[in-house]
């Protein structure tokens, strides 16, 4: 597993730097994400990664997920102006449920993918490195 650089703790989840390149985003159980949590994370992106695209990595919590407007603003242009890729580690039916609807209707503007396990979702991103 690849060291931490430099890790960032919101209220609602962590964020991490990793040494191979992968920002890790880690969301604490039973939140919902609405557009100022995700305003939030990309300041953190910035401050990690100045100006820098990174394959980010993000893990659901328990019953984590976000609202309709977070949703569609993170598939945008502008709320994925840090990523090369996407990749969602999700635990529940649930969140299966919105990632399906993500895909379909929301179009990320740039590779997204949803897993079942944290080591394929890694092994997906590291193709971007």
């Amino acid at each position: 597993m690849a060291g931490v650089a430099k890790a960032i703790n919101l209220n609602y989840c962590t964020i991490t730097m990793r040494d191979d390149g992968i920002i890790v985003v880690e969301c604490d159980n039973d939140t919902c994400f609405d557009l100022q949590h995700l305003y939030v994370i990309m300041e953190a992106y910035e401050e990690l990664t100045p100006g820098q695209r990174r394959p980010i990595l993000f893990i659901a919590g328990k019953y984590t997920s976000i609202s309709k407007e977070a949703r569609e603003w993170g598939g945008t242009a502008d709320g994925t102006r840090y990523s090369l890729a996407e990749a969602f580690v999700i635990h529940s039916l649930a969140q299966k449920m919105l990632a399906n609807f993500y895909m379909k209707f929301n179009s990320p503007q740039v590779p997204s993918h949803f897993f079942n396990s944290r080591e394929a979702a890694e092994n997906w991103l590291k193709t971007f490195l």
